[in-house]
């Protein structure tokens, strides 16, 4: 941790140190290039070949500034080292000028490398200037044995240096104060669990403020004097960090870099459209200069506090912070080794699952049982081809089909106060369902387990058939609807390029469409229930000029997500009294949380009102009695049932159990009730209908509703949040939940963790009771034994 002295007189460690005014020029400009070819140099592979894909931006940034940082660590060192050896020998300035020339020449053609137009074998032309430098090193090191053995000497200065104890105190604090906040995350815990749980807390975050604290005084002697307010930027990034990350846990139940990881989870990035999606209706260029701004105060509140801390003379020796750091991590080992000889298991799995740092070497075992697992495709690629290739038989009937998704709908918003012709139209028009569930608790799986009907974990590995010839080709199910004759119009007001959710199931730029329209194709300035207003007229205005029969139509209505949105002419809102989040209430009262539900009930009676416009029309003009009609939400929404707001962040029933309504044509005789549906049964029970064979849809992952149904359906996600619960079984009120690592990376998981039964009102039930004297593998494969059958290939327990 000691920087190496840069002139004759030694000067003390410290933010505040500077190359002395003694040390020749060119020595500074040997600095300042290793420096940058530190900063360069690991950049060049690591963009060109070594940078993850989609959906590791997060991950992404953090590699790139810790390649640079280590680069600047190794490169400035072995200058500062090379100018110890070289000072006062007779060829010290002829070395200096080969350097700096070694150096410029490097640093040029790692510049010109990171372009992709340059070839990449100048890299290694870099790399092969710089190894000139190595060896005029290596060189001294051999020709002045003693010095160099007197400069490998450790040099843990004696004298303590100031340092920003203020700053780095009032971290500490609020580390503690966000974790302490997270506490009642951790449910059932006594006394001495709650004392273990403090006590790692303090051991945990004491080393990482040290640890900061010794790498940035470090760093602050490697900068150049004019680029350390990049290390300060690094630091106050710190506690931001940190913050966000508790605000991404309080309102979405995910870690903040998750978050940042999903921004590129489909291989582009378009800020504007993840603001929509996340309900932020301020332009890119505001966050982005609100964020800058919050920064910049953070930076100049660090540098106040410095110089405070200049005031009241603080300073740290070296030694005592390394035997500091070593004694909080020992302590830290000893408490985890506490932990699992007199912690409760399923507290100790809370504490990792609510904390972020932990320091040691001890982990409790992340669920009840692991599972080695391969999922198998219910339907392959090829089989879906070949049915398209084959010859197809003509339908006797081609009523006109209505998909009517709705952004964010509860299931128990269908009821006579909120939505009162919707309540009805289910009951007394619509084939009658139990429970119902959306495929996951995310818009663009949900969609996909919709049209496609498989399972929502298959999501990420499709969007890669966006680099194969000819691109998207579109959901097996509509494209079979297309070449039977079906006509499909698609209506959205939201963006559908977010995700790829249009091209992955309508085919690359909606080449399943001949009609289309979704927000950038409206005329600006409206709000969403006008845009909402817009694409009804616009399909009525088609229907007016088309036949009867033939036609599929999707619309997706937006007004039931975040912010909540109604119009405010020509409707009645059921509530006056309502109100959006209060952010700044971090445990809101039920009063507040009440208000905002009744905003939510506002938005959703909204969608109520159009649909039965909608309805009430396709009767007047003649075209309901032989249309399919079917209306779902894509997901639900969390109003603090589990502490947080939103969804995207679990499979808990506030998220995941959606309406689901079908209105038949009366020719369909058939109408069984059943008890348990899922998304995936939409399109299989659509095919079904239509007339056709069996073997059109019995490859999909969902069953036919119109058909004897297991009562089983397979829940998954892209964003399990801060749980890790990526997917679900679910039976018989039961809910088998399952842990799965790095969800948002391509590829299926070849591990799953069980982590337990839930009732479907997510009410843990007891392991012991369910599984008796059965292993939870049996257990499982017991109660969900078409799931299980259907879905994996292989289902094994770990020893």
């Amino acid at each position: 941790m000691t920087p190496y002295r840069t002139s004759r007189n030694p000067q003390t460690m410290g933010q505040e140190s500077s190359q002395s005014r003694s040390t020749p020029p060119h020595w500074n400009r040997v600095f300042i290039l290793t420096w940058l070819a530190g900063i360069l140099a690991p950049q060049v592979p690591f963009q060109h070949t070594l940078k993850l894909g989609p959906g590791n931006f997060g991950y992404n940034l953090l590699i790139g500034a810790a390649a640079s940082i280590l680069g600047v660590v190794i490169l400035s060192s072995m200058a500062r080292l090379h100018h110890r050896l070289a000072e006062n020998s007779p060829g010290e300035r002829s070395v200096c000028r080969v350097t700096l020339a070694a150096l410029g020449i490097a640093n040029l053609a790692f510049l010109l490398t990171l372009f992709s137009t340059i070839p990449f074998v100048f890299y290694w032309y870099s790399l092969t200037v710089l190894g000139l430098w190595s060896a005029i090193l290596l060189v001294y090191a051999f020709r002045f044995p003693r010095r160099t053995l007197q400069t490998f000497r450790p040099r843990i200065p004696s004298r303590a240096w100031p340092f920003n104890g203020i700053f780095w105190a009032l971290v500490l604090l609020l580390l503690l104060l966000i974790d302490i906040i997270s506490f009642s995350g951790i449910g059932g815990r006594n006394t001495w669990e709650s004392i273990l749980l403090i006590m790692g807390r303090i051991l945990s975050l004491g080393a990482l403020t040290v640890t900061a604290i010794l790498g940035s005084q470090l760093l602050f002697s490697l900068f150049p004097r004019y680029t350390r307010w990049l290390v300060i930027t690094g630091i106050v990034l710190l506690p931001l960090a940190f913050l966000a990350n508790s605000v991404a846990n309080l309102y979405w139940k995910q870690p903040l870099l998750d978050l940042v990881n999903n921004l590129t989870l489909d291989g582009t990035f378009d800020l504007q459209v993840e603001l929509e999606a996340a309900g932020i209706n301020h332009p890119p260029l505001l966050v982005t200069l609100v964020s800058l701004a919050i920064i910049a105060l953070a930076i100049a509140s660090y540098l106040g506090l410095q110089k405070l801390s200049r005031k009241l003379n603080l300073r740290l020796h070296t030694s005592r912070a390394i035997l500091l750091l070593a004694g909080l991590w020992i302590g830290a080992i000893a408490q985890q080794g506490l932990c699992m000889m007199s912690m409760r298991k399923e507290v100790w799995q809370n504490e990792h699952a609510t904390f972020l740092i932990h320091v040691g070497l001890l982990r409790p075992d992340p669920g009840l049982e692991k599972l080695s697992i391969r999922f198998v495709p219910t339907q392959t690629r090829q089989e879906a081809e070949q049915l398209l290739a084959d010859p197809l038989p003509s339908l006797r009937k081609k009523p006109d089909i209505y998909i009517v998704m709705v952004e964010t709908w509860r299931a128990d918003t269908v009821n006579p106060q909120i939505m009162p012709f919707l309540s009805r139209f289910s009951k007394e028009e619509c084939q009658q369902f139990g429970t119902t569930f959306a495929g996951s608790n995310c818009t663009p799986v949900s969609w996909y387990t919709l049209f496609h009907s498989k399972v929502g974990i298959d999501w990420r590995d499709a969007l890669e058939e966006a680099g194969e010839p000819g691109g998207f080709k579109g959901a097996y199910p509509v494209r079979l609807l297309h070449k039977l004759g079906y006509r499909c119009s698609i209506r959205a007001v939201c963006d559908l390029s977010y995700k790829q959710m249009c091209d992955l199931n309508f085919g690359r730029n909606h080449i399943l469409a001949d009609e289309f329209i979704d927000g950038p194709l409206i005329p600006g300035g409206l709000g969403i229930p006008e845009r909402e207003m817009e694409i009804m007229d616009d399909l009525k205005s088609q229907l007016e000029s088309s036949p009867r029969g033939g036609h599929l139509h999707f619309i997706s209505l937006d007004s039931a997500h975040y912010n909540y949105y109604w119009p405010g002419e020509d409707f009645t809102p059921l509530h006056r009294d309502c109100s959006s989040i209060n952010f700044g209430a971090l445990k809101p009262t039920p009063e507040q949380i009440r208000e905002v539900v009744k905003r939510y009930e506002n938005a959703v009676n909204w969608v109520d009102r159009q649909m039965e416009n909608f309805i009430l029309y396709l009767k007047e003009q003649g075209r309901y009695d032989n249309s399919i009609i079917i209306l779902t939400g894509d997901h639900g929404e969390e109003f603090q049932e589990n502490g947080s707001w939103f969804h995207c962040s679990s499979l808990r029933r506030e998220q995941v159990e959606v309406p689901i309504m079908i209105r038949w044509p009366e020719w369909v005789r058939n109408q069984p009730r059943q008890e348990l549906v899922s998304h995936m049964d939409i399109m299989p029970s659509v095919l079904h209908a239509l007339g056709l064979e069996p073997r059109y849809f019995k490859g999909l992952a969902g069953y036919s509703v119109l058909d004897e149904h297991p009562g089983e359906a397979l829940l998954s996600t892209r964003w399990p949040g801060k749980s890790g619960i990526g997917l679900a079984l679910v039976a018989d009120g039961v809910k088998a939940n399952f842990k799965a690592t790095k969800l948002w990376l391509a590829g299926v998981p070849e591990t799953l963790y069980f982590m337990g039964w839930n009732d479907f009102s997510d009410n843990p039930l007891d392991p012991l009771q369910i599984r008796n004297q059965r292993s939870c593998q049996q257990a499982l494969k017991e109660h969900y034994p078409n799931s299980i059958r259907r879905y994996f290939e292989k289902f094994q327990a770990v020893k």
